[in-house]
Protein backbone atom coordinates (compact mmCIF):
# COMPACT_ATOMS: atom_id res chain seq x y z
CA UNK A 1 0.00 0.00 0.00
CA UNK A 2 1.32 3.47 -0.94
CA UNK A 3 2.29 5.81 1.85
CA UNK A 4 0.16 8.97 1.39
CA UNK A 5 1.21 10.74 4.57
CA UNK A 6 2.30 14.38 4.11
CA UNK A 7 4.99 15.84 6.32
CA UNK A 8 5.88 19.45 7.07
CA UNK A 9 8.50 19.58 4.33
CA UNK A 10 5.97 18.51 1.67
CA UNK A 11 3.54 21.21 2.85
CA UNK A 12 6.32 23.81 2.69
CA UNK A 13 7.21 22.75 -0.87
CA UNK A 14 3.57 22.99 -1.96
CA UNK A 15 3.24 26.41 -0.37
CA UNK A 16 6.36 27.65 -2.19
CA UNK A 17 5.03 26.28 -5.48
CA UNK A 18 1.73 28.06 -4.86
CA UNK A 19 3.51 31.36 -4.12
CA UNK A 20 5.64 30.90 -7.24
CA UNK A 21 2.57 30.35 -9.41
CA UNK A 22 0.93 33.49 -8.03
CA UNK A 23 4.05 35.57 -8.77
CA UNK A 24 4.28 34.07 -12.26
CA UNK A 25 0.64 34.88 -13.03
CA UNK A 26 1.16 38.44 -11.75
CA UNK A 27 4.09 38.92 -14.13
CA UNK A 28 2.06 37.49 -17.00
CA UNK A 29 -0.85 39.83 -16.19
CA UNK A 30 1.53 42.79 -16.02
CA UNK A 31 3.07 41.82 -19.34
CA UNK A 32 -0.36 41.55 -20.97
CA UNK A 33 -1.33 44.94 -19.57
CA UNK A 34 1.86 46.50 -21.00
CA UNK A 35 1.14 44.92 -24.37
CA UNK A 36 -2.40 46.34 -24.37
CA UNK A 37 -1.04 49.74 -23.34
CA UNK A 38 1.34 49.72 -26.30
CA UNK A 39 -1.21 48.47 -28.83
CA UNK A 40 -4.07 50.72 -27.65
CA UNK A 41 -2.11 53.74 -26.44
CA UNK A 42 -4.80 56.16 -27.58
CA UNK A 43 -7.44 54.59 -25.31
CA UNK A 44 -4.96 54.54 -22.42
CA UNK A 45 -3.99 58.19 -22.88
CA UNK A 46 -7.60 59.38 -23.12
CA UNK A 47 -8.53 57.42 -19.99
CA UNK A 48 -5.57 58.82 -18.03
CA UNK A 49 -6.27 62.40 -19.13
CA UNK A 50 -9.92 62.13 -18.10
CA UNK A 51 -9.12 60.63 -14.69
CA UNK A 52 -6.37 63.18 -14.00
CA UNK A 53 -8.78 65.97 -14.94
CA UNK A 54 -11.33 64.60 -12.49
CA UNK A 55 -8.62 64.39 -9.82
CA UNK A 56 -7.61 68.02 -10.39
CA UNK A 57 -11.25 69.11 -10.22
CA UNK A 58 -11.84 67.10 -7.04
CA UNK A 59 -8.76 68.67 -5.40
CA UNK A 60 -9.70 72.28 -6.25
CA UNK A 61 -9.18 74.86 -3.51
CA UNK A 62 -12.88 75.17 -2.63
CA UNK A 63 -13.16 71.39 -2.20
CA UNK A 64 -9.98 70.73 -0.19
CA UNK A 65 -10.75 68.39 2.68
CA UNK A 66 -8.85 68.44 5.95
CA UNK A 67 -8.95 66.01 8.85
CA UNK A 68 -9.01 67.14 12.48
CA UNK A 69 -8.68 64.95 15.58
CA UNK A 70 -9.96 65.32 19.13
CA UNK A 71 -9.67 62.97 22.15
CA UNK A 72 -12.54 62.97 24.66
CA UNK A 73 -12.31 61.88 28.30
CA UNK A 74 -15.54 60.40 29.66
CA UNK A 75 -16.44 60.78 33.33
CA UNK A 76 -18.87 58.20 34.69
CA UNK A 77 -19.71 56.44 31.41
CA UNK A 78 -17.71 54.52 28.81
CA UNK A 79 -16.97 54.74 25.11
CA UNK A 80 -19.80 52.33 24.22
CA UNK A 81 -22.40 54.65 25.75
CA UNK A 82 -20.82 57.69 24.12
CA UNK A 83 -20.73 56.04 20.68
CA UNK A 84 -24.40 55.18 21.01
CA UNK A 85 -25.27 58.79 21.83
CA UNK A 86 -23.10 60.00 18.93
CA UNK A 87 -24.88 57.84 16.33
CA UNK A 88 -26.49 60.87 14.58
CA UNK A 89 -22.94 62.15 13.98
CA UNK A 90 -21.11 58.87 13.31
CA UNK A 91 -23.87 57.37 11.15
CA UNK A 92 -25.67 60.44 9.79
CA UNK A 93 -29.25 60.15 8.58
CA UNK A 94 -30.40 62.29 5.69
CA UNK A 95 -32.58 65.15 6.84
CA UNK A 96 -35.24 64.13 4.32
CA UNK A 97 -35.46 60.68 5.90
CA UNK A 98 -35.65 61.85 9.52
CA UNK A 99 -35.04 65.39 10.63
CA UNK A 100 -34.91 64.41 14.32
CA UNK A 101 -32.06 61.95 13.71
CA UNK A 102 -30.02 64.21 11.43
CA UNK A 103 -26.60 65.57 12.35
CA UNK A 104 -27.83 69.14 11.94
CA UNK A 105 -30.59 68.60 14.50
CA UNK A 106 -28.17 66.88 16.89
CA UNK A 107 -25.61 69.71 16.83
CA UNK A 108 -28.11 72.53 16.54
CA UNK A 109 -28.23 73.80 12.98
CA UNK A 110 -27.15 73.43 9.36
CA UNK A 111 -24.64 76.28 9.68
CA UNK A 112 -22.69 74.33 12.32
CA UNK A 113 -22.19 71.20 10.22
CA UNK A 114 -21.37 73.08 7.02
CA UNK A 115 -18.41 71.44 5.34
CA UNK A 116 -18.40 68.27 7.47
CA UNK A 117 -18.02 65.22 5.22
CA UNK A 118 -17.64 62.45 7.77
CA UNK A 119 -16.95 61.76 11.45
CA UNK A 120 -15.37 58.53 12.68
CA UNK A 121 -14.78 57.23 16.22
CA UNK A 122 -11.54 55.49 17.21
CA UNK A 123 -10.38 53.68 20.33
CA UNK A 124 -7.64 54.97 22.61
CA UNK A 125 -5.01 52.35 23.47
CA UNK A 126 -3.10 51.75 26.72
CA UNK A 127 -0.36 49.16 26.12
CA UNK A 128 0.99 49.06 29.70
CA UNK A 129 -2.41 49.17 31.47
CA UNK A 130 -1.31 52.14 33.57
CA UNK A 131 -4.30 54.35 32.65
CA UNK A 132 -2.06 56.42 30.38
CA UNK A 133 -2.75 57.05 26.70
CA UNK A 134 -0.12 55.37 24.52
CA UNK A 135 -1.68 56.01 21.13
CA UNK A 136 -4.96 56.29 19.24
CA UNK A 137 -5.93 53.44 16.93
CA UNK A 138 -6.65 55.53 13.84
CA UNK A 139 -6.41 52.39 11.64
CA UNK A 140 -9.08 50.51 13.66
CA UNK A 141 -6.85 47.47 14.09
CA UNK A 142 -7.61 46.86 17.78
CA UNK A 143 -10.55 44.99 19.28
CA UNK A 144 -12.22 45.12 22.68
CA UNK A 145 -11.06 41.56 23.40
CA UNK A 146 -7.39 42.28 22.61
CA UNK A 147 -5.28 41.44 25.68
CA UNK A 148 -2.17 43.26 24.46
CA UNK A 149 -3.66 46.50 23.13
CA UNK A 150 -5.92 47.44 26.03
CA UNK A 151 -8.73 49.80 25.01
CA UNK A 152 -9.26 52.54 27.58
CA UNK A 153 -12.99 52.48 28.41
CA UNK A 154 -13.17 56.14 29.48
CA UNK A 155 -11.65 57.65 26.32
CA UNK A 156 -12.85 58.05 22.75
CA UNK A 157 -11.17 59.81 19.82
CA UNK A 158 -13.02 61.46 16.94
CA UNK A 159 -11.66 62.26 13.47
CA UNK A 160 -13.59 64.83 11.45
CA UNK A 161 -13.07 65.43 7.72
CA UNK A 162 -14.28 68.88 6.67
CA UNK A 163 -13.91 71.49 3.96
CA UNK A 164 -14.45 74.27 6.53
CA UNK A 165 -11.67 74.00 9.14
CA UNK A 166 -12.53 77.52 10.33
CA UNK A 167 -15.78 76.12 11.80
CA UNK A 168 -14.05 73.47 13.95
CA UNK A 169 -14.21 75.56 17.19
CA UNK A 170 -17.95 76.00 16.62
CA UNK A 171 -18.40 72.28 15.98
CA UNK A 172 -16.43 71.42 19.14
CA UNK A 173 -18.48 73.79 21.29
CA UNK A 174 -21.78 72.48 19.91
CA UNK A 175 -20.68 68.85 20.33
CA UNK A 176 -19.55 69.27 23.94
CA UNK A 177 -22.64 71.28 24.82
CA UNK A 178 -24.88 68.51 23.47
CA UNK A 179 -22.99 65.72 25.24
CA UNK A 180 -22.63 67.50 28.59
CA UNK A 181 -26.36 68.20 28.69
CA UNK A 182 -27.33 64.63 27.88
CA UNK A 183 -29.44 63.22 30.72
CA UNK A 184 -27.76 59.78 30.75
CA UNK A 185 -24.20 61.13 30.70
CA UNK A 186 -25.09 63.76 33.30
CA UNK A 187 -26.63 61.23 35.73
CA UNK A 188 -23.64 58.88 35.43
CA UNK A 189 -21.29 61.81 35.92
CA UNK A 190 -22.95 62.95 39.14
CA UNK A 191 -22.67 59.44 40.65
CA UNK A 192 -19.07 59.15 39.47
CA UNK A 193 -18.04 62.49 40.96
CA UNK A 194 -19.79 61.83 44.29
CA UNK A 195 -18.05 58.47 44.59
CA UNK A 196 -14.58 59.95 44.02
CA UNK A 197 -15.26 62.84 46.42
CA UNK A 198 -16.25 60.34 49.10
CA UNK A 199 -13.17 58.17 48.46
CA UNK A 200 -10.87 61.19 48.59
CA UNK A 201 -12.29 62.30 51.94
CA UNK A 202 -11.85 58.79 53.34
CA UNK A 203 -8.20 58.55 52.25
CA UNK A 204 -7.43 62.08 53.42
CA UNK A 205 -8.92 61.27 56.84
CA UNK A 206 -6.84 58.09 57.09
CA UNK A 207 -3.67 60.02 56.26
CA UNK A 208 -4.47 62.57 58.98
CA UNK A 209 -5.11 59.83 61.54
CA UNK A 210 -1.86 58.04 60.70
CA UNK A 211 0.04 61.31 60.95
CA UNK A 212 -1.51 62.04 64.34
CA UNK A 213 -0.77 58.54 65.61
CA UNK A 214 2.83 58.67 64.45
CA UNK A 215 3.36 62.04 66.14
CA UNK A 216 1.98 60.67 69.40
CA UNK A 217 4.20 57.58 69.34
CA UNK A 218 7.36 59.56 68.68
CA UNK A 219 6.75 62.70 70.70
CA UNK A 220 4.66 61.71 73.70
CA UNK A 221 6.06 58.29 74.70
CA UNK A 222 9.57 57.89 76.20
CA UNK A 223 12.34 56.93 73.78
CA UNK A 224 15.20 56.34 76.20
CA UNK A 225 17.05 53.08 76.31
CA UNK A 226 16.88 51.21 79.61
CA UNK A 227 14.31 49.50 81.78
CA UNK A 228 10.58 49.96 81.36
CA UNK A 229 7.70 48.27 83.21
CA UNK A 230 4.55 47.79 81.16
CA UNK A 231 1.57 45.56 81.92
CA UNK A 232 3.52 43.69 84.63
CA UNK A 233 6.28 42.97 82.08
CA UNK A 234 9.88 44.12 82.41
CA UNK A 235 11.27 45.50 79.13
CA UNK A 236 15.03 45.94 78.88
CA UNK A 237 16.89 47.62 76.03
CA UNK A 238 15.83 49.86 73.16
CA UNK A 239 12.08 50.13 72.72
CA UNK A 240 11.37 50.15 68.95
CA UNK A 241 8.46 52.17 67.63
CA UNK A 242 5.96 50.92 65.09
CA UNK A 243 6.09 52.90 61.85
CA UNK A 244 3.36 53.38 59.28
CA UNK A 245 5.45 54.15 56.20
CA UNK A 246 3.78 51.55 53.99
CA UNK A 247 0.31 52.62 55.03
CA UNK A 248 1.24 56.25 54.45
CA UNK A 249 2.46 55.54 50.92
CA UNK A 250 -0.60 53.48 50.07
CA UNK A 251 -3.11 56.08 51.26
CA UNK A 252 -1.17 58.94 49.67
CA UNK A 253 -1.14 57.04 46.37
CA UNK A 254 -4.89 56.43 46.56
CA UNK A 255 -5.62 60.01 47.57
CA UNK A 256 -3.51 61.29 44.67
CA UNK A 257 -5.44 59.11 42.23
CA UNK A 258 -8.79 60.35 43.56
CA UNK A 259 -7.54 63.94 43.40
CA UNK A 260 -6.53 63.49 39.74
CA UNK A 261 -9.93 62.02 38.93
CA UNK A 262 -11.69 64.92 40.62
CA UNK A 263 -9.56 67.40 38.68
CA UNK A 264 -10.99 65.92 35.47
CA UNK A 265 -14.54 65.81 36.83
CA UNK A 266 -15.65 69.17 35.49
CA UNK A 267 -18.18 67.75 33.00
CA UNK A 268 -19.45 64.37 31.76
CA UNK A 269 -17.23 64.71 28.67
CA UNK A 270 -13.98 66.68 28.79
CA UNK A 271 -11.72 67.22 25.74
CA UNK A 272 -8.11 66.17 26.30
CA UNK A 273 -7.20 68.54 23.46
CA UNK A 274 -8.98 70.87 21.09
CA UNK A 275 -9.43 69.83 17.48
CA UNK A 276 -5.93 69.27 16.04
CA UNK A 277 -5.99 70.12 12.33
CA UNK A 278 -3.70 68.28 9.91
CA UNK A 279 -2.12 70.79 7.54
CA UNK A 280 -2.02 68.49 4.51
CA UNK A 281 -5.33 68.11 2.70
CA UNK A 282 -6.84 64.65 2.44
CA UNK A 283 -7.38 65.25 -1.29
CA UNK A 284 -4.19 67.16 -2.09
CA UNK A 285 -3.42 68.08 -5.71
CA UNK A 286 -0.37 65.82 -6.19
CA UNK A 287 -2.07 62.90 -4.46
CA UNK A 288 -5.13 63.17 -6.67
CA UNK A 289 -3.02 63.48 -9.86
CA UNK A 290 -1.05 60.35 -8.95
CA UNK A 291 -4.26 58.49 -8.12
CA UNK A 292 -5.80 59.68 -11.40
CA UNK A 293 -2.85 58.31 -13.39
CA UNK A 294 -3.06 54.88 -11.74
CA UNK A 295 -6.86 54.63 -11.94
CA UNK A 296 -6.88 55.99 -15.49
CA UNK A 297 -4.31 53.42 -16.61
CA UNK A 298 -6.26 50.54 -15.05
CA UNK A 299 -9.53 51.73 -16.63
CA UNK A 300 -7.74 52.19 -19.96
CA UNK A 301 -6.34 48.65 -19.84
CA UNK A 302 -9.82 47.30 -19.08
CA UNK A 303 -11.27 49.25 -22.05
CA UNK A 304 -8.45 48.10 -24.30
CA UNK A 305 -9.08 44.49 -23.32
CA UNK A 306 -12.79 44.95 -23.98
CA UNK A 307 -11.99 46.47 -27.38
CA UNK A 308 -9.72 43.56 -28.27
CA UNK A 309 -12.20 40.91 -27.18
CA UNK A 310 -15.35 42.65 -28.45
CA UNK A 311 -15.93 40.14 -31.28
CA UNK A 312 -15.79 37.19 -28.90
CA UNK A 313 -18.07 39.04 -26.47
CA UNK A 314 -20.62 39.68 -29.25
CA UNK A 315 -20.51 36.03 -30.31
CA UNK A 316 -21.03 34.93 -26.69
CA UNK A 317 -24.00 37.28 -26.23
CA UNK A 318 -25.61 36.06 -29.49
CA UNK A 319 -25.14 32.43 -28.57
CA UNK A 320 -28.37 30.58 -27.85
CA UNK A 321 -28.83 29.05 -24.42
Amino acid sequence: MDNKETNLFDLLVKFLHWCGNIILHCFKALGAAMRLSYQHWLIICVSIVLCVSLGIYYSRSSNRRYSADIVLHINGSNHAVLKQILQPVLEPVNKKVSEDLSTANFLGGEDIIEGIKRVKAHYVIDCLRDSTIDYVDWQNKSTLTDTIKYVLPDYLALRVVTTRPDLLPTVQAALLNKLNNNSVLRANFEKFKAEHERNYLIYAAQIEKLDSLTSRLYLEEPTLMGIDLRNNSLLVGEQRRQTFAEEFREYIKKAKYESEQLALCTNPVVPVNDFALQHKAVNGRLKMIALGIVVGWLIGVALALFSEKRKKIKEYLKREV
